[in-house]
């Protein structure tokens, strides 16, 4: 599977898990729930595929510094909180069984 669909294919999964559209997890709005699923959609393209922060940074329409802050905070609560890290774990079954 091609990158690009790779990372269409996360985004929709943690869109699906967090109950949004792809396109709120892409958008720019800074509320909870909106601003977790980004922070999640770009902590997993990262570490799973390991999708260069200028590509993300394109991906998500943002600065690399935003990128960089989205990953350092979800790998500090995967850390810090068992319920982000169990949010994780399931996003990541979740993409193994659809087969990716």
């Amino acid at each position: 599977m091609e990158m690009e669909e790779k990372a269409k294919e996360i985004i929709s999964v943690v869109a699906k898990y967090y109950g949004l559209e792809p396109q709120d997890v892409l958008g720019k709005c800074r509320k909870g729930k909106l601003s977790n699923a980004r922070s999640m959609a770009i902590f997993v393209l990262r570490m799973e595929l390991g999708t260069h922060i200028d590509k993300l940074a394109d991906i998500f329409t943002m600065t690399m510094r935003c990128v960089f802050w989205h990953i350092n905070k979800m790998s500090r609560y995967t850390e810090m909180y068992n319920d982000v890290k169990s949010d994780y774990l399931y996003i990541l079954d979740e993409l193994r069984r659809e087969g990716n």
